[in-house]
């Protein structure tokens, strides 16, 4: 959906149009963060190089950024939601896309140079020819004097100069996100941090430093991660240097590339991963449930666990039972993991579509579950609520086949319950047995058969009648 570009317009006429926000929230915990998905065509609507609006919001949250303009991901640190960076943009373009007298979005950014005193950011109207100081000297000013705009307004000037000599004879250093739109980083001792933020200077003021951005010095990105960790050159150090560890500790590494990946790329890792084990003979079901660990998907990976190893409809039960039984296990942990078992009852409604021809049967269905119950994989409640849930698409791709599953599955489910409520009606005769036993026990001990003091009389020594203490001391030499 378009948008005004100055929403304050109501007209549906406006002609300054703009596609409205779009951003994705990823991962979680401190690893949470916000991808602006459309950035690239939203700046480009507004004349401006996507860095500035993605750099705006950075400093209007106070969350650190990321750009790389060679794969068009900009993204802030964080969970937003769209309209609140909508409500972001729209100061943004206020500032720094609004001529400030016709207020028409016609403008381009001009940097004047002043020597050793920094720069003035002008910006020009091309419809009514307004020429007029930027009325912000935030962060994203600072940001655009040292990082100016090329002749096209849409990137990064080529070699835009800080104003701090760096290397090269003209004064000027790599930056990420140049006009070429590549990701190469600082590395000048001047440049300070160059990591996320882009070419951050120690002696910029902005709010980074309080933030901690410069954890660690000139070396270090402001995540506190080596410098130029983003480019492509120092990935592959990093990959190379992971490569030449021991493979036990290869596992536990999240990188962050890792952290990036959707949850479908996370099963597709984990795909590979396991049939990788399986046609090398190395299948460890420890091995398998650290890496679905370390990928983020221990409960889910049961789904691709089913998948790749229940492959041949005519072994199921035997696979089930004894051959894959050990791998399973590691993953639903018999009754205690009860989210597990949830997903692997919807693995079994996808091999049972997969293999409907041969599966979707009377007597095949039951005999499938009870497999799995009788392996200690599925428990009576995850069975039992599963079937009171009712039919659904989700994992079968089909509502009615779904519905055709559970009503084949009726026999089976009926037996549980059937099984269950006579295993309590046997509980309750067996209590009820041993409570009426204690009575009689308890009755006899009190009746007649009970011996009434714990004084013994017996006769001894020419029909003299004694009285033995059982607690008395016995003479051995007596015996």
């Amino acid at each position: 959906m378009a948008l005004n570009v100055n929403r304050e317009v109501s007209d549906d006429f406006y002609r300054y149009k703009m596609p409205r926000l779009i951003a994705k929230v990823e991962g979680k915990g401190n690893g949470i963060k916000t991808v602006i998905v459309n950035m690239p065509e939203v700046a480009k609507a507004l004349g401006r190089p996507p860095i500035y609006p993605t750099k705006f919001f950075g400093a209007e949250l106070g969350a650190q950024i990321q750009f790389d303009q060679k794969n068009e991901r900009f993204i802030v640190n964080g969970a937003h939601d769209c309209d609140k960076l909508q409500t972001i943009l729209d100061a943004f373009i206020r500032k720094y896309v609004l001529c400030s007298k016709c207020e028409n979005p016609e403008t381009d950014l001009i940097v004047r140079t002043r020597g050793k005193q920094g720069g003035e950011l002008l910006a020009k109207c091309k419809a009514c020819g307004c020429l007029a100081p930027v009325p912000d000297n935030g962060r994203t000013a600072q940001f655009i004097l040292k990082n100016p705009p090329d002749e096209t307004g849409l990137a990064l000037a080529a070699g835009a100069s800080s104003g701090k000599g760096g290397r090269g004879a003209a004064g000027t250093r790599r930056r990420r996100g140049g006009a070429n739109g590549g990701t190469t980083a600082d590395r000048s001792p001047e440049g300070g941090n160059s990591g996320e933020e882009s070419n951050h200077h120690p002696d910029d003021g902005d709010a980074d430093d309080l933030n901690g951005a410069g954890v660690g010095g000139d070396d270090f990105d402001s995540d506190g991660e080596w410098e130029g960790g983003d480019d492509e050159n120092d990935r592959e150090q990093q990959r190379a240097a992971a490569d030449e560890l021991p493979a036990s500790i290869q596992r536990l590494i999240v990188t962050d590339e890792m952290l990036e990946l959707t949850p479908q790329d996370r099963a597709d890792r984990f795909h590979k991963f396991l049939t990788e084990r399986l046609s090398s003979g190395q299948l460890s079901p420890g091995e398998l449930v650290l890496e679905a660990e370390r990928l983020d998907i221990r409960d889910k990976a049961v789904l691709v666990v089913v998948e790749v190893l229940l492959d041949s409809p005519a072994t199921l039960v035997s696979d089930i039972a004894k051959t894959y039984r050990p791998v399973f296990l590691a993953f639903v942990g018999g009754d205690k993991n009860r989210r597990a078992q949830k997903y692997l009852m919807g693995a079994v409604e996808t091999l049972i579509a997969r293999f409907r021809d041969s599966l979707l049967d009377a007597k095949r269905i039951p005999n499938l579950l009870n497999a799995f119950y009788s392996a200690d994989l599925l428990s009576e409640e995850t069975l039992i609520e599963w079937a009171a849930k009712g039919p659904s698409k989700r994992y079968s791709g089909d509502r009615k086949l779904s519905r055709s599953i559970h009503e084949l599955s009726q026999p089976f489910i009926n037996w549980l319950q059937t099984a269950d409520e006579e295993s309590s009606s046997e509980d309750d005769e067996e209590d009820e047995e041993n409570n009426k036993e204690a009575g009689h026990l308890k009755e006899k001990i009190n009746g007649n058969g009970s011996t009434k003091s714990s004084r013994q009389v017996r006769p001894s020594n020419g029909g003299r009648v004694e009285e033995e203490q059982p607690d008395s001391d016995v003479d051995i030499d007596n015996i």
